[in-house]
């Protein structure tokens, strides 16, 4: 089966069926996430809580940062130990950071267990390429992702990407994601880095809210490009890549029209064929709509 970018858009911001699904607000009233009713059933374990089921609403009730965090440690790692969610087996031991309006610390909670709560997660993702005179000559460093991964086996991704852990911020989560996963080092990296915007999506893997497939995930990708020469190589350094091979474009847009890719890193992909000119409103259709999957506007408190 062949995709159009667009599916391939659709794909990755492709939240829809959130009916019955809780509002998860801050004890001041702030929108911070989504849960749905399967999770709350089990909040019930904790005292953290209350469940307002006219309003479909979940309030954690505790003041202070350090004492939701510790609430949430407790009730997740209770989660785990008890095996009630199947996303908590692939527990990191990484904590993702959630914020208030005034953009200080919420809380912290562990990496596996954001998704269950629809918090707002971010991450760093870095395209590398060898430039040419014409974007179209660009060639680009794609990994396939190590068939030992627990999550998109096998798939193809950016560069380097990676998960912004409490308290690494973007840039310095992009320098370190580069040495360990592509062996590039940072006096290599830091000169050629370029920051060049963010895209946001909200993803459902199925449209369902009785199932842990269809937990909603609002996510923040911080976007660098990283130019590189001919002769530096990205190697498997840390056990997260299979391979990496240098594609020319048109072998990478066969490759994301196969649907080879990683949901988020084709909409990655694709946004470095738009910023580069290579897609354009005169050779891409719904050239509009695509623009818009890859900025749409989340409701939370951000970073």
């Amino acid at each position: 089966m062949t995709h159009t970018y667009l599916d391939l858009m659709r794909q990755v911001d492709s939240a829809k069926n959130l009916e019955g699904v809780y509002e998860f607000r801050s004890h001041d009233g702030n929108k911070i996430g989504k849960i749905l009713p399967f999770v709350v059933a089990q909040l019930k374990r904790s005292a953290a809580f209350e469940i307002e089921e006219e309003w479909k609403t979940v309030r954690i009730t505790l003041e202070s940062a350090q004492e939701r965090s510790a609430a949430l440690k407790a009730l997740c790692a209770d989660w785990r130990q008890d095996k009630v969610f199947r996303v908590l087996e692939g527990w990191r031991n990484e904590l993702y950071p959630v914020y208030s309006p005034s953009k200080t610390i919420y809380f912290v909670i562990e990496r596996s267990a954001a998704c269950l709560f629809g918090l707002v997660t971010y991450g760093s993702h870095i395209t590398g390429y060898v430039p040419a005179q014409r974007p179209e000559d660009f060639l680009l460093w794609v990994p396939r992702r190590s068939y030992s991964k627990p999550t998109w086996p096998g798939k193809l991704d950016n560069t380097v990407a990676g998960g912004l852990g409490f308290p690494a911020g973007p840039w310095e989560t992009a320098i370190k994601e580069c040495q360990e996963e592509a062996g590039l080092p940072a006096e290599y990296v830091q000169p050629r880095l370029k920051t060049v915007g963010v895209l946001t999506y909200e993803f459902q893997l199925e449209h369902t809210v009785e199932e842990e497939t269809g937990v909603y995930q609002p996510e923040v990708e911080y976007i660098y490009d990283l130019e590189m020469d001919k002769d530096t190589q990205p190697h498997p350094e840390d056990g997260e890549v299979h391979e990496f091979s240098l594609m020319t474009t048109q072998q990478v847009h066969e490759r994301l029209v196969n649907g080879e890719f990683k949901y988020n890193c084709a909409l990655v992909m694709i946004d470095f064929f738009i910023r580069h000119g290579i897609v354009t409103p005169e050779n891409e259709q719904d050239y509009i709509e695509i623009v818009g999957h890859c900025h749409r506007k989340l409701d939370y408190p951000l970073r």
